[in-house]
This record gives C-alpha cells, sequence and structure tokens, in this order.
C-alpha cells in the first residue's frame, strides 16, 4: 500500500490530470487575474503579444511530454474574450487521442456538444485553419467552448484546439440587396 501511495503522490506533484484536463476559466474575468487561473492547469505568465493578446506557455515540468502546448488570451477592455489552448503532437494518433479525450472529459462535465452552440461560432468567427472536425458546447450563458482536431496548419502548426469564447450577438442574415421582414427598420 506504500508504493501506491508513493505513485499517487509523484503523479500529482507532476501536474498529470489538472493540466490535461479541459479549461474551465470564465470568460469576462479581469486580465490581472488571470495567470492565477492558468496556474492551475500549468500554464505560467509568458509575456504580451500585444495590448490586447497574451501567450501563457507550459510551466516547467517534471517528465516527459508528449507534446506542446500553449495558451493565447484575448482581451477587450481589460476583460477575458477568447482562450485558446494550442496543442501540437509529433503523432497524428495521439492529436486525435487528446482531441477524444477533451471531448469525453466536456461531455461528462457539461452535457453533450449542441448543434447550437456549433451554429453560435460559426456565426461570429472563422474555423481555426486545417479544421478536420470539431464540436461545441455552451459553457454558462455568455460563452462557447469549440474544440477542434486539425491538419496541422503554420504558424501554430497544432493537431488540437480548445477554444473558449465570448458569446457575442449576432447580426441577422440579410439577402444580398434585400429587407429582413424581422428586422427593426434603419
Amino acid at each position: 500500500m506504500k508504493h501506491v501511495l508513493g505513485v499517487l503522490v509523484i503523479f500529482a506533484a507532476c501536474g498529470g490530470p489538472s493540466a490535461d484536463r479541459p479549461l474551465t476559466i470564465p470568460i469576462g474575468m479581469k486580465r490581472a487575474l488571470l495567470p492565477a487561473e492558468l496556474h492551475r492547469f500549468e500554464y505560467c505568465k509568458g509575456d504580451p503579444t500585444d495590448e490586447s493578446t497574451e501567450l501563457f506557455p507550459r510551466c516547467d515540468r517534471v517528465g516527459v511530454e508528449l507534446g506542446s502546448s500553449w495558451v493565447l488570451a484575448e482581451y477587450e477592455e481589460d476583460r477575458v474574450v477568447r482562450l485558446q489552448r494550442w496543442e501540437r503532437f509529433a503523432e497524428e494518433n495521439q492529436g486525435v487521442e487528446r482531441f477524444n479525450s477533451l471531448v469525453e472529459q466536456r461531455t461528462a462535465a457539461s452535457g453533450p456538444p449542441s448543434d447550437d452552440a456549433r451554429g453560435l461560432i460559426s456565426a461570429q468567427q472563422n474555423l481555426p485553419a486545417g479544421t478536420k472536425t470539431w464540436v461545441a458546447f455552451h459553457a454558462g450563458e455568455h460563452a462557447l467552448v469549440g474544440i477542434y482536431l486539425l491538419d496541422p496548419q503554420p504558424p501554430e502548426n497544432a493537431n488540437v484546439l480548445e477554444e473558449i469564447v465570448e458569446l457575442r450577438a449576432t447580426e441577422p442574415a440579410h439577402p444580398v440587396g434585400g429587407a429582413c421582414a424581422d428586422c427593426a427598420p434603419l
């Protein structure tokens, strides 16, 4: 029994489960609070890339990792509006396994993927380059989560993207040159 306990303590100290679980960081939080939240997932403060984005590399860890990952945070008015965790693996099957694991874990925590959430994400942004397949989830009233299996493309060359985005109001689609019967007059 002592040997099993020792192994569990070592595994927990290396970060394993906390680093590999889905991100659960609320969209809309203040920029100053994000580094501590991301540290719970084994990401450390990096350098701002510009005023509206910041890169968080993986914290230094003991042991071997199968791939590399990083988080890119996007801000508006000092609030987090998008988090992207990019993950790169040497072998394609590792990316597929990671995608499936994230989908399974997210489903267990918040229910099955939603076609409605997919539609809302598609309405407010383009899909990442190289998207092979993807699923989407609601994350409360004001956020959406997309998990993407990617064919690696520059500059990220990532296999998997987990993204939390702020739900934005979208404009109704209008026929080209036409009017919308349900829309308020301009």
